[in-house]
């Protein structure tokens, strides 16, 4: 029953029920699905921005950020997806 919007997220741990997280390579990636918030490293945003950033958008993000978005985009929002209880 917590309410946790306007919450920060960026370098949380997710307890499995509210907050969930996968740790991809060199980055931890912890979601939301209440709020439908996604933190990536040290960015925040909503689930639908990061689904909808052009490629320009991540690159700007961190030097090395499109090749690792690229490989691992599909995977990220497969496992927000399943991970729907």
């Amino acid at each position: 029953g917590c309410d946790l919007r306007g919450c920060d997220f960026r370098w949380a741990n997710g307890n499995g029920i509210e907050l969930k997280t996968i740790h991809i390579n060199k980055y931890h990636i912890t979601f939301d699905l209440r709020n439908m918030v996604m933190a990536i490293g040290c960015r925040q945003h909503k689930i639908e921005e990061w689904r909808s950033f052009s490629d320009n958008e991540i690159k700007n993000m961190r030097r090395g950020a499109l090749e690792w978005w690229k490989k691992w985009k599909d995977f990220i929002f497969m496992a927000i997806e399943l991970s729907v209880d």
